[in-house]
């Protein structure tokens, strides 16, 4: 598990910065690969900011395109490039066209 104090690195002033890879990909229900998207996170953070962050977790949003109809699987993963850990969680979903 990474928690958000880890993926922040120190700068002498008591800034901090965070540094990490998101991703996401989506599956069918045979595990075939239906897209995945993918970026680095950057942001600096403020001395003021460091507590809200440890309790609350730091916030990224990526968009991927899927299928209107069908069960999809979402596996999205984060890895910090600063201590090379990673965690990642997968989560079904079902597609209902209107």
């Amino acid at each position: 598990m990474i928690r958000s104090e880890d993926l922040l690195s120190s700068h002498p002033q008591g800034d901090r910065a965070v540094k990490f890879l998101l991703g996401l990909k989506a599956y069918d229900r045979d595990g075939n690969a239906l897209n995945w998207q993918g970026d680095v996170e950057t942001s600096d953070i403020e001395p003021s900011q460091y507590d809200s962050i440890r309790k609350n977790g730091i916030s990224a949003h990526i968009d991927i395109d899927l299928p209107t109809t069908g069960d999809v699987h979402l596996v999205t993963a984060v890895y910090d490039l600063k201590s090379g850990k990673a965690g990642s969680q997968e989560v079904s979903v079902r597609a209902i066209s209107e």
